[in-house]
């Protein structure tokens, strides 16, 4: 602190006393500036550490992304043959390949009314499976009858009208489609008379197939065909035969996560090199580097010999001498391709086992909260930190009391002294005028 004009005084010793009073301030506040140093390196360690948190969280996060790329939420399925089938996934869907075999795609029944004058008086109904519906018709036309069937009952059936006369000579008819597989015998009545062509009739046949060769025959009204919990098939009209679902992974969200894997590595690494040696950063020396080069140790050279997939070289990871790590999207997207299940157990889950689990605890232990490597280190650091910012504030308060005090003693000491100097200058003043006045009256 400043001590140029911490004490002013009249005397002729106010300078010998402003020098006192500095001095003792400097002394005093010696301990301050340690610990503002103290603290000031405690500081850049913890924006150090701030540093590689980040890095480390963000390595942490190409972990779980990892795992995520495996999960049900990033599964996609793929048919053997799309001219037979698609395939849909939800809720449930779990890996594997499943087998459906199209014995039939299953037939909508159809049915064309006959030409049908529609003047007049009309009760026209709707049968369905030899069921007579009433309908509630605005006009006795062959569109006010089709609209009337849409509207009334168009989760069973679907109307349409179509004119098989000409521009000049309309016929109009009606042509009824059910909404389900199966012979569900659409007809238009008009009361008890049946007004369909019987000749353009289509006899409704359900979908039937077979899932995983069983031995079972399983048929439905609807060519969405629910196989497992969360894979729906779509056959295609006319598609017959076997055609192979298989779910897995999607393999570019899995390249991706391992890529950004590799990166958020190299991350890691570049950042606790940037922290060591004799140029390194704050926490040069610093026990923690090393604890943390050993997660990253244990997370590049992870290996499990009981697994087809032995070791991350195996899915294209190539650690360097100077501990950075490439990924080959290409040589993991051949094994992937070749040994899906292998890849799948070697890398396992967070929660399971396999280099994920592995990853997962190193990391946790690194990132856990109140306990993990770089958060303990952090609290530390602010603790510091604070009971530095404690003792800085209750020594300045002592060099502040000490200062006051000096002054107030100095100011003291300084008018007394000055008060003697006014009158000896006083009593000298009178002496000397006074031997002035004996010489010039002897």
């Amino acid at each position: 602190m400043s001590t140029g004009s911490i004490f002013t005084g009249s005397s002729q010793f106010s300078t010998d006393f402003q020098n006192v009073v500095s001095r003792a301030v400097q002394i005093a506040s010696l301990p301050m500036a340690q610990m503002s140093s103290n603290k000031a390196e405690l500081s850049n360690q913890s924006n150090a550490l701030s540093g590689l948190d980040s890095v480390f969280k963000a390595l942490q996060s190409s972990i779980k992304a990892i795992d995520s790329s495996l999960g049900k939420g990033s599964l996609q399925a793929s048919v053997s043959d799309s001219t037979k089938a698609t395939a849909v996934l939800g809720t449930g869907a779990l890996e594997g390949i499943y087998s459906v075999k199209i014995v039939d795609p299953g037939t909508f029944a159809t049915s064309t009314t006959v030409a049908e004058d529609y003047t007049g008086t009309h009760a026209f109904k709707l049968s369905l499976n030899g069921v007579a519906y009433g309908l509630t018709v605005a006009d006795n036309t062959a569109a006010g009858v089709a609209s009337a069937i849409n509207t009334q009952y168009g989760d069973q059936v679907q109307a349409t009208v179509v004119n098989v006369g000409s521009g000049t000579t309309p016929d109009y008819r009606i042509s009824l489609r059910a909404s389900k597989l199966g012979n569900v015998d659409p007809q238009v009545l008009d009361g008890t008379t049946s007004l369909s062509d019987n000749a353009s009739k289509i006899t409704g046949v359900p979908a039937s197939y077979v899932v995983n060769q069983s031995n079972v025959t399983s048929t439905s009204d609807s060519r969405s065909l629910s196989i497992a919990d969360g894979v729906t098939v779509n056959l295609l009209p006319g598609a017959t035969g076997t055609v192979d679902i298989t779910v897995a992974p999607a393999s570019s969200t899995m390249t991706t996560a391992l890529s950004n894997f590799a990166s958020a590595y190299n991350a890691a690494v570049d950042a606790i090199g940037a922290q060591s040696g004799q140029s390194g950063g704050a926490l040069a020396g610093d026990p923690i580097l090393g604890q943390l080069t050993a997660t990253l140790r244990q997370l590049g050279t992870y290996s499990d010999p009981s697994s087809s997939v032995s070791a991350l070289a195996t899915l294209g990871f190539d650690l360097g001498a100077d501990g950075h790590m490439t990924f080959n999207q290409f040589a993991f997207a051949a094994l992937n391709s070749s040994s899906a299940t292998g890849v799948a157990s070697f890398l396992g889950s967070a929660t399971g086992t396999g280099f994920l689990r592995s990853a997962t605890d190193a990391l946790n232990t690194a990132e856990q909260t109140d306990s993990g490597i770089l958060p303990t280190a952090q609290a530390s650091r602010q603790s510091g930190i604070a009971n530095l910012t404690t003792q800085i504030a209750s020594q300045q308060d002592r060099v502040d009391t000490i200062q006051t005090q000096l002054q107030q003693q100095m100011s003291a000491a300084d008018s007394l002294i000055a008060s003697m100097e006014q009158k000896y200058s006083y009593i000298a003043n009178m002496f000397s005028a006074m031997n002035t006045a004996n010489q010039q009256y002897k």
